[in-house]
């Protein structure tokens, strides 16, 4: 039972939250805020700021001349999302099955709490149970008596 619970507390002592940014791509005025919120098509696992592809050159400036002449920056992202895939966004969405990464380290922490209050509760319960363990006077004086023989 004790590994039981062990386990439990380790496993929920490792969750980990999905990293987020409080910057929104679509709200960014600035494209390198913008490029860095952006996987690159041309570098896996790159952001598109970071990217030293000539391909990731020509969309950073494709994207600037979109910006300047006037497209949001909502628009220019679904663009090139629609052209390069819809994986480019760094950030989980906050709707649909991606919304499961914001919510499920928190109920697993509701989770955890639960269960390590339910465990809490149980010990206490055990351990009050020997408290009220009832003694007769006999037993009072048996106890008594043998101390004083031993001391």
């Amino acid at each position: 039972m004790k590994k039981f619970f062990f386990v439990w507390i380790f496993f929920f002592s490792t969750a980990t939250f999905a990293q987020t940014s409080d910057v929104n791509p679509a709200d960014a005025l600035d494209p390198t805020d913008l490029f860095s919120h952006i996987w690159s098509p041309f570098c896996h696992g790159i952001s598109l700021l970071e990217c030293p592809s000539s391909k990731a050159e020509d969309l950073r400036r494709e994207i600037r001349a979109r910006i300047k002449a006037g497209q949001t920056p909502e628009a220019m992202f679904k663009e090139v999302n629609e052209q390069y895939g819809g994986t480019l966004r760094m950030e989980p969405s906050s709707r649909g099955r991606e919304s499961l990464a914001y919510w499920i380290p928190w109920i697993l922490i509701v989770l955890s709490i639960f269960t390590v209050l339910f465990f809490w509760r149980s010990k206490r319960k055990q351990f009050r149970g020997h408290a009220d363990a009832k003694h007769s006077a006999a037993d009072d004086s048996k106890i008594l008596e043998d101390l004083k023989s031993r001391l």
